[in-house]
């Protein structure tokens, strides 16, 4: 190879190599309770695959030379894997568990097929023309699937918790690998190594300095359901009222439900279905119902606050939403419940 050649070659295998490692490393590593990392890991291993396969062909002068005999069949289970891990992230295990058996075992099957009826060494021209091309739409489908569930996350990425953040940016950057490797042609696959190798990196070294989200993804274990980290709904209910107000949690304006899910350890789709499900109420009334027992016991002491300023070191954003949350929680206004305590304390 030229020397030019060699250097690009250099540049798009050193992420690729490094990313075999980690994936690796990670998977031996992992606990069985921490499916997030196991699927992260096995998602890691199989796209650097690819791009370790794309990269080997750019600079291939046999066709087919050895590495690349199983063909793309595999690429199949990059899309799956990694709709898997968005949901092991927000979801508990089961739910996890549940996605990787339905995507994993019909893809699995596709890819049986494939490598019988239409083995590479074969089968060139229809594997590069018909199968690669619905591989990368299969993939696309995943990554608008795991985008999808994760909108709301865009839409208020800066008060979001830190591991959504980190499913926003695999997102985006799988979105952009899977753009550069749809659209350039096969002599020009070396640039989705070397920009592979580049986004690695970041997100490599993104890790090495956020403590907090390396273990979140890699550390913490999700609990596979409600009851294995609270016996009894109860507990649950008395967790969450403990720490909410132990903590002031409520007197944060910018509390939303991701953020409080973090706080219990807990996964958003498990909180959200206790709320729901158990104590039958949403989010908004619960987090607010701590709000008002607040703003109340202010309104109950000779306290230095008007109300407005009241709503405010309560937890409201403003003075119209305290106004509409305290009425629904008392039936009536702040001033009124105030007036009406002083009244009986006059005797």
């Amino acid at each position: 190879m030229h020397y030019i050649d060699q250097l690009l070659f250099f540049f798009g295998a050193i992420g690729v190599f490094n990313s075999f490692i980690i994936g690796g490393y990670y998977l031996l590593t992992a606990k069985r309770e921490n499916l997030p990392k196991i699927i992260f890991s096995l998602f890691l291993l199989v796209f650097s695959l690819r791009v370790a396969k794309s990269l080997l062909y750019s600079f291939s002068t046999v066709e087919p030379i050895f590495i690349l005999q199983s063909g793309p069949a595999f690429f199949l289970l990059i899309g799956p894997l990694f709709y898997a891990y968005v949901i092991s992230v927000q979801e508990a295990r089961d739910g996890a568990i549940r996605a990787i058996r339905l995507h994993g075992l019909v893809w699995m099957c596709v890819i049986a097929f494939l490598l019988v009826v239409f083995p590479f060494s074969h089968y060139v021209a229809t594997n590069k023309e018909i199968i690669l091309p619905l591989i990368n739409l299969q993939l696309l489908v995943y990554i608008m699937a795991s985008l999808w569930r994760i909108r709301s996350v865009i839409f208020d990425f800066r008060r979001t918790t830190v591991l959504n953040k980190w499913l926003v940016l695999l997102s985006t950057n799988l979105l952009l690998l899977w753009a550069v490797f749809a659209f350039t042609t096969f002599r020009f696959f070396v640039v989705g190594s070397i920009i592979y190798s580049t986004l690695f990196y970041g997100c490599f070294f993104l890790l090495l300095n956020n403590r907090k989200l390396r273990f979140d993804l890699f550390q913490r274990a999700v609990p596979q359901d409600l009851t294995s980290t609270f016996t009894r709904g109860g507990e649950l209910e008395e967790a969450l009222i403990t720490r909410i107000t132990q903590h002031r949690l409520f007197a944060d304006p910018d509390l939303k439900l991701p953020d409080l899910a973090e706080q219990m350890d807990l996964s958003l789709h498990d909180l959200s279905r206790f709320l729901n499900d158990d104590l039958k109420v949403n989010y908004p009334d619960f987090i607010n119902s701590f709000r008002v027992e607040e703003a109340k016991r202010l309104l109950e002491t000779d306290s230095v606050f008007t109300v407005e300023a009241l709503g405010n070191h309560a937890g409201f954003r403003s003075k119209s939403a305290f106004y509409r949350a305290f009425r629904k929680c008392t039936g009536t206004t702040p001033a009124r419940y105030q007036a009406r305590g002083a009244k009986s304390d006059g005797g």
